[in-house]
């Protein structure tokens, strides 16, 4: 008898322990719902970067294009000056 109780409360502890395992488990997976919503929101938010990134670099090559012209401009001029007005370049 006194093991048959034995075995009972054993049982008795293991179901417990497998409650608690199963209200874990419940909140690992309701923890990574959570993340994988912030991970789909970072995702975005960096494709948005992105595409900004981007935008800039272009602005910025198209910068550098007219910095590029400007200065081609610039030796023109000077190559008419010296040749007007017969300066040295």
């Amino acid at each position: 008898m006194k093991e048959e109780s034995k075995i009972v409360e054993l049982l008795a502890e293991m179901l417990k322990k497998f409650d608690n395992h199963d209200d874990l488990l419940k909140e690992l997976i309701e923890g990574q719902k959570h993340n994988t919503q912030e991970i789909k929101k970072l995702n975005a938010s960096q494709n948005k970067t992105n595409i900004s990134i981007g935008e800039l670099r272009l602005s910025n090559m198209r910068l550098a294009e007219s910095i590029e012209h400007f200065f081609k401009i610039e030796e023109r001029v000077k190559k008419l000056e010296s040749a007007v007005f017969n300066k040295p370049g």
